[in-house]
This record gives C-alpha cells, structure tokens and sequence, in this order.
C-alpha cells in the first residue's frame, strides 16, 4: 500500500512531470492488479515480481516527483505510535486524495481513474472512486480501516498536524493546508 501511496502522491504533486505521470500511473495498475495475488499466495513469483517493478516505478516517480500528506502524516504517525508506515498510508490516502482533488485537474484524475481500472465520467466521480479502490484494496490485504484501531489517539492530532506542515514530504502537495485541515484529514482517518 505503500508503493500505491508513493505513485498517487507522485503523480498528484505540484512537481509531476510526464516522465514521473507515466511511471506512476504504470506502478498504480501493477499495485491494483498485483498486490491481493501476493497476499493470498506469498509464494507466487510472478505477482511478486511485478510487484518489485511497481515498487522500483514508484520510486522513481516520487523521486522525481515528491510526495505530500498522505506521507507527511505518515511519517509522524509512525515516530508517535510506532505501527506499519504501510498501514497508515493506505488509511490516509483516500483521505488525503479526495483533500488534494480539487487542485488537480480532471483530466489528470480520469487518467489515474483508468490505471486504477475504474471507470469514471466526471472528476467527482472519478475522485469517489478512486477512493473507494484504494479502501477496498486495504480492506482486502488486511489493513485496519481506521487510524483507532491502530491505537492513534485524537489527544495527539494537533501536534500530529503541526509536525506534518514541516514534514519535507508536504511541501509538493499539491493543495497546501493549514493545521486545522490536516487535523480534518485525521479525523477522518479515525
């Protein structure tokens, strides 16, 4: 889930480039299409190794490219409570998208839509789906629904979000927010 968070971020960051859209949107496809084979049957060579190419595509996008929230909090999620950065971003990320949607343009959302394979009219719907994708996706490899059944507490958000702003990873969001919306996307989260 994490290679998934690192090509959305990727190719939504205020850096993306058509080289890092292509290797994003290449990684996104491989994670949907990949990752329920590997976690149904560890043992399938082939699922892993398209994994490893969308794990390697996913990297040189965001290296490219940069990352944003999903990451930002992620990263502080992980230094307070110690839990899998996986977990976090799969359950941050629709959160965070449907936050940056409305500084992307649709054209750019549809073609995410597609890689995902969803299949999508308008950008709100396309928005709405992807979400919904990547939640059934970390429902279906295991991951916890919400950031309280990982033990994150609500006491800690202002701090969580504070920290966040300055995190490297938010600094190509492409949506910049203030405390208050990223204590918004916590909440959320929860």
């Amino acid at each position: 889930m994490d290679v998934l968070g690192h090509t959305i971020e990727a190719y939504s960051s205020t850096e993306s480039s058509p080289i890092s859209d292509a290797l994003a949107l290449a990684g996104a496809k491989l994670v949907l299409r990949y990752l329920r084979r590997i976690v149904e049957n560890g043992n399938d060579l082939a699922a892993r190794e398209q994994m490893m190419f969308a794990s390697v595509m996913a990297g040189l996008a965001f290296n490219n490219a940069g990352l944003g929230y999903t990451h930002a909090l992620g990263h502080q999620l992980g230094g307070f409570y110690g839990q899998f950065h996986g977990y976090y971003e799969a359950i941050l990320l629709p959160r965070v998208f449907a936050f940056n949607a409305v500084a992307l343009q649709e054209e750019k959302i549809l073609r995410l839509a597609a890689a995902m394979g969803v299949n999508a009219g308008s950008k709100p719907e396309a928005v709405e789906k992807i979400c919904d994708a990547t939640r059934k996706l970390s429902a279906d490899v295991g991951i916890p629904a919400g950031l309280k059944k990982m033990g994150v507490q609500q006491h800690d958000f202002a701090t969580l979000a504070q920290n966040a702003l300055k995190d490297i990873a938010g600094l190509t969001n492409p949506r910049q927010g203030t405390v208050e919306d990223v204590m918004n996307i916590l909440h959320d989260a929860m």
